[in-house]
Formats: C-alpha cells, structure tokens, sequence
C-alpha cells in the first residue's frame, strides 16, 4: 500500500448493528456530558442510546457522517461504553473499505479541532505518516487536544502512524493477563497497551470486536472522563496520567480459549472459547518455527484438531475467528509445540 495511505487498524467486527451504548448518567461533579470525544473513522451511525453530534463528511463532501462499513460505529459504542456520559464527534475520512489519503485524516483531526473536540480518538494505523498529518498533530497539540491513536495489528515493532507522533497517545492492546497480543504492533514509541478485546450485547449472545481499534476508544474515553472531572489540567497532563488511569480501569472477562491434548503426532488437541461470540467459531493454525503470526495456515477448520505427521518441528495454534471481514480472530492460545 502507498506510503501516503492509511489503513483501518481493526482485527474483528461482529453484529454491530447490534451494538448500543448505556444512557447518560445524570448530572454531577465533573459530568462528561459537554466533553466532545471525536471519532476520525468510517464515521458513525446513529443507535439507541448514542450520544451523538454535528458531524462531517470529509469522503463524500458533506455533513452527513453516516457510517457504511460499521467500524466508526462499534469505536464510538466502545468509547460510549467507557464513558456513557460523553457525546462523539463523528468524522468520516475512511472510505466503506477503509482507506483514505493522508492528507484527509489529516484534515479530519483538524476539522474536529476546530469544532470543540476535547479528545480525538484515530482508530486508524499507517506507515510512513505525512506531512499533513504531523501537521495536523501539531495543530491539535497547540489547541489543547489530546489525540489517542491505535498501534495497529501488524504483530511487529515498526512505526505506525499516527500513533508513533510525539504528542499523540499510541495504544496497543492487551489481553487479560496484561500481555500483549500477538497480533498487535508494539515497541519503543507506543505509548501504552489497553484492553484490546471488546463484548458487547448482540440480541440473546454478545458480540465481540478485538484490535488496537478497540483499545485505543477505550483510552480516549478515560481521558475524556479525566478531562471532565478536572476542567483546567491540560491534555499532555493528561496523557501523563494515562497509563496509571488504565490500569485501574481493567475490563472484566474477555474471550479465552482453553485448550486440551498434547501435542503430540496422532493425539488429538482440543480447544474451547470462555465466551460464546456471535459468528465466532475455533480453527487451528499450523505455523513454521520462524513464521510470523500472520504467516500461519490453516490446519484445520474444527475445534479439535489430530495431530499430523505435517505437523512435526512446528507449531500449532488455537484461534477464535469470525465469519465477517474474511476470518479475522478474536483470541488465541499459547502456541504449542510440536515434538
């Protein structure tokens, strides 16, 4: 992809049209509900409950933010979630597949500025980064707008942007026990990792959406709330206090697979999900000792798995994966290795 592109950095969307954030809470000290939380994505579409306002178009021109792809819609819900008081900015620059130039992010970030915005969140990850773009974070930076970005999901330590800009908060995503996922790009120049798995309700099950999208809403949310309960501190105060903030803010349980059998050639490998995922189904993946973890292959497309001859000097991993958006996973387990 051109270097002057971005890409959306999500990993799992499932029934988001399901999706519903929780009703205001009433008014008291350091109430959220005149923090505007920008939403720079594929835009949003209105639901119950949703605290939404104004809004611009910057794909087709205008000021309808409505969202084609659903991604924008389950960031805002995730960020409503947190921070129910809160109202989201909707700003599309993406288009229904989630691309965009530079230059338009770029213009995004500044028109939510401009329009009272206290917290951009950017659930979006690119390399390379521009000149617009780095100018447009400085833009945000001169008027007190704390901007939250995701890593991205390309499971290695290169810069993505616009998380990896001096002054904006890079989030990568954690499981429950505090470790990174694999799938999520980490390194020197992230800036903290948040809860990367979201579940929210889906008619009689829960709908689940994984991916530094998800924990970075989650991180401007919490900012918001900081904003809110203390008016006058500013946003690099803030980013400041984030990590510690987050870390007090765990989410409950998120999905995880438990896994029977020993990997052995003949034996047989068994793998259950803690959490029932509307669309999500098991698959085990076969990967080479020194394959990346998106150069795994499938090995086979049922929960339980008989170990194959193939299989020796490898390693084998669990995954939860959804039908929507080709497959795209929502947990894994610790890899085994294969005698």
């Amino acid at each position: 992809m051109p270097r002057r592109y971005a890409i959306l950095g999500f990993l799992l969307l499932a029934n988001l049209l399901a999706f519903a954030a929780a009703e205001a809470a009433p008014g008291r000290v350091g109430d959220p509900s005149g923090t505007l939380v920008a939403v720079v994505d594929t835009g949003v579409t209105a639901r119950e409950g949703f605290r939404l306002t104004g809004g611009a178009d910057l794909v087709d021109g205008d000021l309808d933010a409505a969202d084609p792809s659903g991604h924008g819609t389950a960031v805002a819900a995730e960020v409503l979630d947190a921070c129910p008081g809160c109202t989201v900015l909707p700003v599309r620059v993406l288009s229904a597949r989630g691309t965009a130039p530079w230059a338009r992010v770029a213009a995004g970030i500044v028109w939510a500025v401009d329009h009272g915005a206290s917290v951009v969140n950017v659930s979006i990850a690119g390399s390379g980064g521009s000149g617009e773009l780095r100018s447009a974070i400085a833009y945000a930076r001169r008027h007190d707008v704390l901007v939250v970005a995701a890593a991205g999901n390309a499971a290695d330590t290169s810069p993505a942007y616009p998380a990896a800009y001096p002054g904006v908060v890079g989030v990568a995503a954690e499981d429950a026990e505090d470790r990174i996922y694999d799938w999520s790009s980490r390194g020197d120049w992230v800036d903290l990792a948040a809860p990367g798995c979201a579940t929210l309700p889906a008619g009689d099950s829960v709908a689940a959406a994984c991916g530094t999208s998800f924990a970075a809403p989650l991180v401007a949310a919490i900012a918001a709330l900081e904003r809110a309960s203390d008016p006058r501190v500013s946003a690099s105060r803030i980013a400041a206090r984030l990590p510690a903030l987050v870390a007090a803010r765990r989410r409950g349980e998120t999905a995880r697979l438990d896994v029977a059998g020993s990997p052995i050639v003949g034996e047989v490998v068994r793998a259950a999900s803690t959490v029932i995922a509307a669309g999500a189904q098991v698959r085990w993946f076969r990967c080479a000792a020194a394959a990346g973890v998106h150069d795994c292959e499938l090995a086979s497309t049922s929960a339980s798995y008989r170990v194959a001859a193939a299989d020796a000097v490898s390693t084998l991993v669990a995954r939860l994966v959804t039908k929507p958006f080709g497959g795209l996973w929502l947990a894994a387990s610790a890899p085994l290795a294969v005698a």
